[in-house]
């Protein structure tokens, strides 16, 4: 975890939205079921609002990490290690919102 990147982070989680890559680590009952726990559950205390204003399953990490996935597009990573009341990145919540408003990215 010392060692990981935004990118790789990023790069590992794709098989949460390319339906090609489903198969080799879980099958695709299992991934829609993980998107869902990532929407649901993903970030802690604050899950509805970052769904509401992010608009993708994600998770975040104690490091900082929030990863997110748009099932069938792609999955953006942001680090930034000062975490709210709710052990989310605020920069990292921050920049994924942006991220997602300017890309037009949201199962919504």
């Amino acid at each position: 975890a010392i060692t990981a990147s935004a990118l790789g982070v990023a790069r590992a989680t794709r098989f949460l939205t390319d339906r090609r890559l489903h198969d080799r680590v879980l099958d695709s009952a299992n991934v829609r079921r993980m998107n869902a726990v990532l929407l649901t559950s993903g970030m802690y205390n604050a899950a509805g609002d970052i769904a509401y204003r992010v608009g993708m399953p994600a998770k975040s990490g104690i490091g900082g990490g929030i990863v997110a996935t748009l099932p069938g597009v792609g999955t953006v990573c942001a680090w930034s290690p000062r975490l709210d009341g709710d052990g989310n990145s605020v920069g990292g919540v921050a920049a994924i919102e942006e991220f997602a408003w300017t890309a037009g990215w949201s199962v919504f």
